[in-house]
């Protein structure tokens, strides 16, 4: 493993988890309250707790080395950097959405609209740095320090990822019955959000449990049937006799 392969790894989980997005954006097409808050929910919390630490970590460990050591790459680090500060922005401004979403004071639109954006902007970001950093890395690095990065790589993304990640942005202000109340609400949309999956999860065996029983009813009719054909052959054999 190196840290250009982490990076590619990397990079390739968050394009898989925003492929999945096209789900939610035809969930928040079709108007689906609940459902769609609460998946929006859970796409805030994966960003700000995969996406920002990737980032963190290239801003505390990769920019800083290349800077210091491809000085002719510095016009490609001050880009991709100006992209951090915009993915960081646009994180800040779903988490907020997503929040005010549950409590009813944003709509499906603004977040389809937020989501849409992130996503092109994150996808553009991941392809620019897979052209540019690679090349740099292994142009700058020794085999010796390539695996001092990854390890502190590694060491940084797992002490941040231990972490219980918030998803609000600041300290929790003074509550005002509309937010307690929207809370309330959020709180009841979660717990019917689980109480549908447990159902649903029973209805998907429940055709399968089914289908056994008529199996293992239909072969017990076959032993029986089986059963009395023998006793009627053994009966005439012995008439016969």
């Amino acid at each position: 493993m190196s840290l250009t392969r982490q990076l590619r790894d990397e990079h390739d989980r968050i394009r898989r988890r925003l492929r999945e997005w096209d789900d939610l954006l035809v969930e928040l097409e079709s108007s689906v309250g609940t459902f769609a808050a609460l998946r929006l929910k859970e796409e805030v919390h994966w960003v700000r707790s995969e996406v920002l630490p990737h980032l963190d970590a290239e801003e505390s460990i990769v920019f800083p080395m290349l800077s210091e050591r491809a000085p002719d790459a510095s016009a490609t680090l001050r880009r991709l950097s100006d992209d951090h500060a915009q993915l960081r922005e646009l994180i800040a401004q779903l988490t907020e959405l997503a929040w005010r979403r549950q409590l009813g004071t944003a709509t499906n639109a603004q977040a389809q609209e937020l989501l849409k954006t992130l996503r092109w902007r994150l996808l553009d970001h991941i392809a620019r740095e897979d052209g540019a950093l690679p090349p740099l890395l292994l142009q700058t690095l020794s085999a010796d320090e390539d695996a001092e990065l990854l390890q502190r790589w590694q060491k940084q993304i797992a002490s941040i990822t231990a972490q219980p990640v918030s998803d609000s942005q600041s300290p929790t202000p003074s509550l005002t019955l509309t937010d307690l109340n929207g809370r309330i609400h959020a709180w009841l949309d979660e717990c019917l959000l689980r109480h549908l999956e447990a159902l649903t999860a029973c209805h998907r065996t429940l055709p399968k449990a089914m289908i056994e029983r008529r199996i293992k009813r239909a072969g017990n009719r076959f032993s029986v049937k089986r059963q009395i054909k023998l006793s009627g052959r053994a009966h005439k054999k012995r008439g016969g006799e």
